[in-house]
């Protein structure tokens, strides 16, 4: 009996798998449910940096007044800026290929033409 339904659950796997429809519609709601994870993620990162820099963290640099609201985002660009200093060095960014494409090549991107530079 258990083997009869194991054969009935590796047939139905066989012919769920073996349609192109049912993977496509598989994989895109697989890739959906993690954009919307995502989505959710970042809009609570945004919520916790906020309140962070604004809200328990303002209490910390309460000396400073109301410059403060200068001081914090000069710390997080104190933060960017090493990451897009460092991240140079591995080849060009992907928005500048992918804008002149777009304009001057019809959209046709192609992932060959960017070049990557290793940092010695």
């Amino acid at each position: 009996m258990i083997q009869r339904i194991w054969n009935q659950v590796v047939r139905a796997y066989a012919m769920f798998w073996s349609s192109e429809t049912a993977v496509m519609v598989s994989i895109s709601v697989v890739v959906g449910l993690g954009a919307g994870v995502g989505a959710v993620l970042f809009r609570g990162l945004i919520a916790f940096f906020s309140q962070l820099a604004f809200g328990s963290g303002a209490s910390a640099l309460k000396f400073l007044g109301t410059y403060n609201v200068v001081f914090i985002p000069a710390i997080g660009g104190l933060g960017v800026g090493p990451m897009v200093y460092f991240t140079q060095s591995l080849g060009t960014s992907l928005l500048c290929p992918v804008g002149v494409d777009g304009r001057l090549r019809g959209g046709g991107f192609q992932i060959s033409r960017l070049r990557r530079r290793r940092p010695v």
